[in-house]
């Protein structure tokens, strides 16, 4: 008898608080509106420090106005471009990647103002966004000094930067 007991008694405490959080549950739905925010990568996002760029087209930073645990230490691609790379075969390449991760250093301790605008991923899912410090987009700089080449769109089979010039 007691165990019937304990449970009708189990059984209506638990009822007892599923009506309790059904009513206040019930009872916040028409009294205060939920708002989610706007699209976020509409606007720039502020860099607060930037770490380090291990490629010239890759960059670590930390953003302003977003909590640490989201934006500490995150890697950003810049859109738009692809660079030499350091590890490649061909000499002209790897003293290219050299020249662009110099210009990259340079820009980035010289500017007050660094944002990263028209973020998204890619399809690897990598955030990827263009690198604006002081108002210039810095893809668009690397690109004039042709120290970065626009996407071909897929791998490329033999580099762009060791072709023989004619």
């Amino acid at each position: 008898m007691n165990n019937r007991h304990y449970k009708f008694r189990e059984l209506t405490l638990t009822s007892f608080a599923a009506a309790g959080l059904s009513a206040c549950f019930l009872g916040c739905i028409g009294t205060s509106p939920v708002s989610f925010p706007t699209d976020q990568t509409a606007r720039p996002l502020r860099v607060s420090v930037v770490h380090g760029c291990p490629r010239a087209d890759t960059c670590t930073v930390s953003l302003a106005d977003v909590p640490p645990p989201l934006g500490d230490h995150i890697a950003i691609r810049l859109a738009g471009i692809d660079v030499p790379d350091s590890s490649s075969a061909c000499k002209r390449e790897r003293m290219l990647a050299l020249d662009t991760r110099r210009f990259m250093e340079e820009v980035l301790s010289n500017g007050t103002r660094i944002q990263i605008t028209d973020v998204s991923r890619d399809e690897e899912f990598r955030l990827i966004g263009r690198l604006v410090v002081d108002g210039e987009d810095v893809g668009s700089q690397l690109l004039k000094r042709r120290l970065a080449v626009a996407p071909n769109g897929g791998p490329a089979t033999t580099p762009q930067w060791c072709i023989p010039v004619n």
